[in-house]
Formats: C-alpha cells, structure tokens, sequence
C-alpha cells in the first residue's frame, strides 16, 4: 500500500447523495437511525452537542461511519454548507502530515513544496484550510502515523479560526494522553467526573466525590469548581443548588446556560474576573437589559410553565438560602408563577443584594409583578446602584418622585446629569427632614459635592443633624470626611475618616453606603492599606458583577494603584463596554486608561487618552485640574516641556487638595528643566500619601539641585517607606525612581545599583516594563535612552488583541494558546525558554524536548505569520538559544494572566 493520500477537491460530501432523495429528508432520517450510538470521543450521542463542541475546539472525530452518516453530521454541524467549502483526504496506511500538505497544496495553489518539520507541516494544514474556511475531512484517519495525527489535532484545536476538521475512523482512535484531554468534552460520563475530581482533590471521600459528580451533572468545570472550592464554598453550594434551584436554573438558560454558569461561578466564590466579563458579554449580546422581562416571559411561554403549587413549595425552601444564585432563582421563578407576594418578600428582605449591575438586569423580570409605587421605588434602586444606562436615562424623564426613598435614588441617579441642580434640591430637603431617610440622603449631598460651596452645604446638613436623629456615628464621619477635603482641610478630614474606620471596625456588617464612603476617600488619598481594611469588612460588595458604576471607579484605581494590574484591567474593561454617555463617567474612565498606560509606558496609548481627557475638559472645568496633572505626567515621561496653560480663575478657588497636586507637578515639571522651583511653601500634611509622596519627589528633586544630596536621600527614603507601608504600590515605584537619579547624581554608584535591582524585581512581578527598563538601566544593564522607546507590543487581555508599535492591531481571537505564550514573554521581560512555555502557556507537568518542542515551534510560528511583515525573517519575535525573546520592550494592559 502506497503512504500517499488521495486529495478529492470540492467532493460532494454535503448536498448530494447517490439515491437522490432530499436533503432535507435524508438527514432527518440519518439523524435517528444511521448514526451509530458511539459517535464522538467521549461518548455523546446528541449533535447539538458536537456543534457546541465544533465552535468550541474546531475539531470532531467519529468512527465507523459511513458515507451517509458522515454527510448527515456535516450538515448538521455547519450553519449553510456549500459543496466548495468541503475537501476530503482519504489517509492510506503510513501516511504522514507531509502528504496531506502536498495534497491539499496540489489541490488548492497549484505547488507542490511542502516544510521540513512536522511542527510546521500541521500548522501549514491550519493555515491552508483557514485561508478558504474550509472543512478538511481526512477519512480512514487510523491508518495514519499516531505522532501525525496527534499534530494535526494539536494544530486544529489550538490555531484553527475559520476551518474545521473532521477525522473520520473505522475503529477508536489510539493516541497520547494530551490528544484525549484536547478531544475530551462536554458533558463526561459519571466515571470520567469522578476521576477529575479525585484528581483534584486526592482526599475527598467516596461519598463526596459521588455527590459532586451527580451535582456536575456531566460538566468537566462545574465539577472543578466543586472539586476545588474550599469548605466554606463546598456548603454554599450544597445550599444554594437544591434540586429546585437546578431546575429551575436550568429553565432561565436562554443563551447556552450562560446565565447558570454565571450564578453558579459566584456562588462557588471562586475568583474570576474573565467570568465577570463572560457574564456582561452574555447581557450585551441578550441587548437591552429593559426587555429582560419579555425575552424571560416569552421563554417560559415556550417551556412547560412550573406547576404553581409545586413552585410555591420550592420557593419556600429556596427563598430561605442565602447567596446570589437562590436570590435569582426565586426572583425568576417568583415572575413566572405570579407570586406577587413573594416577590414583594424579595425586594422587602434582598432589594440591596441585587442592586448591582449584573443583578440589576435580572431584577427587572419582577418589575412589571410589582405594585406601582414599590416598582418605581426599585427601578430607581436599579438604575442608581447599577448605572445601566437604559435605567438612568428613564429615571432621568421622571418627575421628581415624592417618597424619600424614591427621591434619594432619583437623585443618585441625576448627579451627573443636566437635573443635577434640581435633584440636589429635593436631596437636601429630604436631609434636613425628620424623616427615617434622613441620614442617608445626608450621606449622599456629601458624597456628590463638586464644588467648595456644596462641600461646605454638605457640613451645614450634616452639623445640624442631631445626635440620636438616626446617622450612625462612623457613617456621619465617613460623610463628613468627603465634604472635609472638598474644602481643603485635609488632616481634618482624614481624622474623621480614621474614626469612621475604628467605628467600623466593631461592626459586624457595616452598611453598603458606609463601606463605599470610606473606601472611595481612602483610595482619593492614597491611603490603599486603609481602603483594603475596608474593603476586607464587605468583600461580596466588591465583586465586579454585581458592582454599580461609580464603585466599580474606585475599585479599579485601587487595583491599579496597588499593583494588581490584572483585576484592574478586568475592572476598566468593564466600564468601557458601558459606554456610558456621561462625561464625568467618560472622564475616569479616560484618566484610568492613562494612568494605566503611564505605569506601563505605553506612550502612544497614554496621549490618545490625554487626548480624550482634554476634549472633556473643555466641556467641564471641573476636570481641567486631573488633565493638567496627566498632561504634565506625560511630559515628564517623555523627557519634554508641558504645554503652556493659564489656571482658571474658579478653580483656584475650590478643591485644595486638587490644586496642592497640580502645584507640585507643575513645580516638577519646572525641576525637571533644572530649575529650582522651591517646595518650602507647599504644606502637605503627611497622612495623605499621594499628595505626600509627590511632595517628597519634588523636594528630593530640589535638594539634589542644590547639591543637598544627603537632604535628598533621606527625604526620598522615608517616602519610599511610608508607601510600602500603605501599598501605594505604584507610588513607591515612582518614588524609586526618584531615589534611583538622586543616588546617579550623588555619585553613589552601589546605591544606585542596588535601588535598580529593587525596581526592577518589583516592576517585573507587576509587568511593567517602563519601570523594568528604568531598574536595569539604574543597575548597567540598559542604557537610559532605552527606557522611551515605544513599545514593540502591547497586549489587551479583555479583547485578546495585539497592539504593534507600527499602530497595528492584530485580533488573535481564538488563538488563546498564542496569546498566553506573549504573555509569558512579557511576565518574563521579553525572553522566556521552550520548557517555561510548555509549562506556563500549555500547563503540562512534564517536559519532553523531542516531542514539546516542536509544539513550541509551531505555535512561534504561526505568530510570527500573524505579528511579522516578512516571517522568515522576524523582527519582533526572536530566537534565542534555549527559548525566545522580544526585540523590544513589551506592556500589558493589566497583569498577565496566571498560567
């Protein structure tokens, strides 16, 4: 027998059979008799799920099919088949990858050259069949080489992002163990979860491990997130996932049970903000989240509507669990059956529960079950705490409500809005009433204080309430505290704050409203171990998911600020996909994006920010201070003069402590020149670290100037301690910085050296290259004049793209494994080796040259066809002699993620 395929072009395996008979009619009649019952690798006998399987991995295998059979799952797999998009290999005995290349070369472009390496040989296969979004068919796949079909399994499920393969075999295919784990899908049978589980958890015991596996009801990741969750988790789960709330989750699941994924992700408590975005992925593609109601209605008028009496019985043991998928559950299944009194228990007993914006969507099934006034109520509730826009724009066209409640979230809902004046009327008015909602409204004038003289309105409010009126003394200093430093008193602010957080310290479960009041303020003034003290008191509040908009702000500056670069770009991922049409809302965000790409150096994204920041600032005076800062930031990272700028009049008029900052930057940029611009007349108290620690850089920088080296160190020094001690992380990084050019012009060379080191070792545990490149230019390594060059990639996680320094942006979409292998690189400072890539990017235990790294060759490769102009001869992409490199330095939008 001859090892040379038979390549049959546009074969006719999809529209046509030999007896005539309609399509239609034939797959119908395939579909229930012609498959055999052991179709795919795993067992499953539905097509539905090789389809989901298809869009997932790319790659199907079946044996002992026929030509019928074959023609039927061809149909069934894909949307519209057209007979040009089919080509079929028929293997003969001992053929190998470079066969099916010449074949497929022959067939399609007329050459005959094939590569060398079987590396390269099966991402060749990918590469032709993506070229014409084909599906390959290689038929009698057994009597290839083991080691050639496992390549192309390996390349197809890995790379593939228009084509499709199908290997069709006469017996089960015989293979490695990693083909079987890439081949291995949704849902496992019973023993093949048990075997997960015990392999994620050795000591688990038999009965265990039998009820995980019937809970996971054949799903490889719910079971290991059973598997893996710790106690607490494992009895939330057993809580929260009845028999009831399965069923009745798995009636809500409208897009491919995305909607349970996502509860079931939170309430098994396991940290994942790419499961946070999958869950706001999933309500942007249902579209507006006001049609919830509807789209749910409509779904259950297509399924068997839940027998009343039977609902009513599992809503009374569901109701009484705790956590976010019972919550839901009973919210949807309250809806369905028309329990208005239960649904009224619900907002009554969990309105503040799931007021967030991921919950804010699914409270609106009720909304229409609700009675009026207590309808109202809630959706303003939603639209405050949440920021859907939809929402808030529909609070917006309200009239100003009566009720104090309604009147305290209408007003939330207008601060950023052109009603903002009239609705900071009818707050006031609700504050200074004797009414039960008072204290909160008191809360609110002072959380949305712009101006000096609202400030000093919101201290009037708040000294005039009276002790025992019902405000709780942490929450009145938490208030005052905001209102305090709008007006410049800073260390009085900050000792109301730090009594607020002693008083919250004896509170079990301090309130939504206090937690966020001193957390936003701690985070305002650098105070990031403060923020984290509160933040550790409510941990649930903060999840991304249930998150409202301006939260979601202050959390994603103090992941940024302390140096978790990977949940603050999950964060601001997040606020970009609102899209939110308020400029106040457009302008952190703006700020965010440029402080991010200041920490990793990325200066083309950091001008396209300051860019935006500016157009904004024409808009509102109010921001001109933040973008002033940024500008000068800016300039001073790329070694030039600001541009020149007036201070309006209004501002130096409000916001001390804002314009204390823009004073020391502006007095760095003068340094920076070489002159001396004095730092004896700008008093900062030292509790607020930010303002403190650019002060330090200033005068450090002034004391170098004037030859005061030692002045300079030790004031630099004991800046750099004190934000170690309140994890201003990003701030100590600068800080270091400082410290390193006042040791270079001191002539200090070992010191220099070893504050290089420091940078260096904690820029690189964050990924961030600038200060990377600084520490090894500090140590010798890189000379200075690299540190500005832009980078020569930069990686977005949320959209898993890469940004070139040509301005290119390359989507590599599907190709996940690509994109963990650039984010090694990065983690590694541009170089890593083929054994870190196979366990890091591929998670294998195990390292085989002979075998992995032809694996590591063939994925460099196919970068290199989507990142080089010319591939042969790469630029970007570098080898080394154990491993690769970048040629130049690289960022992240945010930490890389963990392998």
């Amino acid at each position: 027998m001859t090892g040379k395929p038979e390549a049959v072009a546009s074969r006719a395996t999809m529209g046509e059979e030999a007896d005539g008979a309609p399509a239609s009619a034939r797959a119908l009649s395939v579909r229930r008799a012609a498959l055999p019952p052991a179709l795919f690798v795993g067992r499953q006998r539905e097509l539905k799920l090789a389809r989901a399987m298809l869009a997932r991995r790319r790659v199907v295998v079946a044996w002992g099919l026929g030509g019928l059979g074959k023609s039927a799952l061809l149909r069934a797999l894909l949307d519209k088949p057209s007979r040009s998009s089919a080509v079929e290999v028929r293997a003969t005995q001992g053929a190998g990858l470079r066969a099916i290349v010449g074949s497929l070369r022959a067939a399609w472009t007329g050459e005959s050259t094939v590569p060398k390496d079987d590396a390269s040989l099966a991402s060749a296969v990918v590469e032709l069949a993506d070229a014409r979004g084909a599906t390959l068919i290689v038929d009698d796949a057994h009597t290839l080489k083991p080691h050639a079909l496992e390549q192309l399994l390996l390349a197809f499920a890995d790379y593939a992002e228009r084509s499709t393969l199908l290997v069709s075999t006469r017996e089960r295919p015989s293979m490695p163990s990693l083909a079987e784990q890439i081949l291995r899908l949704d849902p496992l049978e019973a023993k093949d979860v048990a075997a997960l589980v015990r392999g994620c958890r050795p000591d688990i015991s038999d009965a265990g491990c039998a009820e995980i596996v019937q809970r996971a009801a054949g799903s490889p990741w719910l079971a290991r997130c059973l598997a893996t969750g710790d106690e607490g988790s494992s009895t939330s789960i057993a809580a929260g996932l009845d028999e009831p709330s399965l069923r009745t989750i798995e009636a809500l699941r409208w897009i491919e049970g995305l909607v349970s994924e996502a509860l079931v992700d939170h309430i098994a408590e396991m940290p994942g903000t790419a499961r946070s975005l999958e869950a706001r992925a999933f309500l942007d593609r249902v579209g507006d989240q006001l049609r919830l109601h509807d789209v749910a209605r409509e779904h259950f008028a297509k399924t068997s509507r839940p027998d009343p009496s039977a609902a009513k019985r599992a809503l009374a043991r569901i109701i009484e669990q705790p956590g976010l998928a019972a919550t839901c559950t009973a919210l949807a299944l309250a809806a369905a059956v028309d329990d208005r009194e239960t649904l009224a228990r619900l907002v009554a007993a969990r309105g503040a529960s799931f007021l967030g914006e991921g919950l804010a969507a699914s409270a609106w099934l009720a909304l229409s079950k609700l009675p009026p006034d207590v309808e109202t109520t809630f959706r303003l509730a939603c639209a405050s705490k949440s920021g859907l826009r939809p929402a808030v724009d529909w609070a917006v066209s309200l009239a100003a409500p009566a009720e104090p409640g309604a009147v305290i979230a209408w007003a939330e809902c207008m601060h950023h809005s052109a009603r903002a004046p009239e609705a900071r009327g009818a707050l006031r008015e609700v504050a200074r009433s004797t009414s039960a909602e008072a204290p909160a409204a008191a809360a609110l004038v002072s959380r949305t204080a712009r101006t000096e003289a609202e400030a000093l309105d919101a201290l009037e409010i708040l000294n005039g309430i009276p002790a025992g009126a019902g405000m709780p003394a942490s929450l009145r200093s938490a208030a005052m505290s905001r209102a305090l430093i709008r007006v410049g008193r800073v260390e009085e602010s900050i000792q109301h704050a730090d009594d607020a957080l002693r008083s919250l310290d004896t509170e079990s479960a301090p309130s939504r409203e206090l937690v966020f009041l001193l957390f936003s303020f701690y985070v305002n003034v650098g105070r990031f171990m403060s923020a984290t003290r509160v933040k550790a008191k409510r941990p649930e509040l903060f999840d991304p998911i249930t998150m409202g908009a301006p939260e979601q702000f202050d959390a994603a500056m103090h992941a940024l600020e302390t140096g978790d670069m990977k949940s603050a770009a999950a964060r601001i991922e997040l606020l970009r996909r609102r899209t939110e049409s308020h400029d106040a809302e457009r302008f952190l965000l703006g700020y965010l994006q440029f402080r991010r790409a200041y920490a990793a150096g990325d200066i083309d994204e950091a001008r396209r920010a300051l860019r935006d920041l500016y157009s904004l600032a024409s808009k509102r005076p109010d921001f001109l201070a933040w973008t002033r800062i940024a500008a000068i930031q800016l300039s001073l990272l790329e070694r030039l003069d600001p541009p020149a700028w007036q201070w309006p009049s209004d501002l130096e008029r409000s916001r001390g402590h804002e314009r204390d900052m823009l004073e020391i930057m502006e007095r760095r940029a003068r340094t920076a020149r070489g002159e001396d611009a004095g730092f004896e007349d700008i008093d900062v108290p030292r509790t607020a670290i930010d303002a403190w620690g650019w002060r330090a850089r200033l005068e450090a920088e002034c004391r170098s100037l004037r030859g005061d080296h030692t002045g300079a160190i030790r004031c630099i020094r004991s800046a750099v301690e004190e934000a170690r001690v309140n994890n201003a992380f990003l701030l100590e990084l600068e800080l270091l910085e400082t410290q390193g050019w006042v040791y270079t012009k001191a002539g200090d060379t070992s010191a220099t050296q070893r504050t290089g080191a420091e940078l260096e070792a904690l820029a690189a545990r964050a990924g961030l290259p600038r200060f990377v490149a600084l520490g090894r230019s500090f140590t010798g390594q890189l000379p200075a004049s690299a540190i500005l060059q832009p980078a020569a990639i930069t990686l977005e996680p949320g959209r898993r793209a890469v940004h070139l320094a040509t301005g290119r942006v390359v989507d590599l979409g599907r190709n996940e494994l690509g994109f963990r292998i650039l984010e090694e690189l990065v983690r590694g400072a541009g170089r890593a080796t083929k054994e870190h890539l196979v366990r890091t990017a591929w998670g294998s235990r195990t390292y085989d040259p002979q075998r992995d790294d032809k694996r590591v060759q063939m994925a460099i490769r196919r970068l290199r066809v989507l990142l080089e102009q010319d591939p042969a001869a790469p630029e970007l992409l570098l080898t080394t002699h154990d491993g690769y490199a970048l040629s130049g330095p690289a960022t992240c939008w945010g930490d890389v993620t963990d392998a």
